[in-house]
């Protein structure tokens, strides 16, 4: 799975232990080992902490650290969508911390391309969900777009898609 299906996962996983909800598990941590999109041997055993400083909540010192089931992990895949945003903001707040290093090129980005500027964000999911979700025509997308389109300032576009031709046609338009 990628990143924020990962992400989430976790967020569920963290849900359910602060709640009670994991039955005999006394501490979580994230270690992710080499499963996973993004695992590099170079980088270190656990892809997670490339990213995101480790996690590590109830019991770690002076006791084994009882990782969730396989049960336990879906358990915690279907209750991510259970969760407020507000709760889940808060979980995130307490115990979801981004690497300096990658904070770094976040708020550089931000400021070379965000940064005073009105910005719309286009997120279209092409190619890879084709079998979880009905295809959105472009046509639709651009339609949407330009109904946010401010009459009165400068805007840009941001756009994160798969699908190559989705962003070309964008440029085109």
């Amino acid at each position: 799975i990628g990143m924020f299906a990962t992400a989430n996962q976790i967020l569920g996983q963290l849900y359910l232990f602060e709640t009670g909800q994991l039955r005999g598990v006394s501490g979580l941590a994230v270690d992710l080992r080499e499963n996973g999109l993004y695992y590099d041997p170079s980088c270190g055993p656990n892809w997670w902490n490339y990213y995101f400083e480790p996690i590590h909540i109830g019991e770690s010192e002076n006791a084994q650290i009882t990782y969730p089931t396989k049960g336990q992990y879906l358990q915690a895949w279907t209750y991510r969508y259970g969760v407020s945003r507000s709760v889940a903001s808060a979980i995130v707040k307490r115990h979801i911390r981004v690497k300096p290093h990658i904070q770094q090129k976040v708020d550089a980005f931000v400021k070379e391309f965000f940064q005073d500027r009105y910005i719309i964000g286009i997120h279209y999911r092409g190619l890879d969900k084709k079998k979880e979700a009905p295809r959105v025509a472009y046509a639709k997308v651009f339609d949407e777009i330009s109904r946010r389109i401010p009459r009165d300032k400068p805007y840009f576009l941001f756009i994160a898609t798969d699908e190559e031709t989705f962003l070309q046609t964008a440029r085109q338009r």
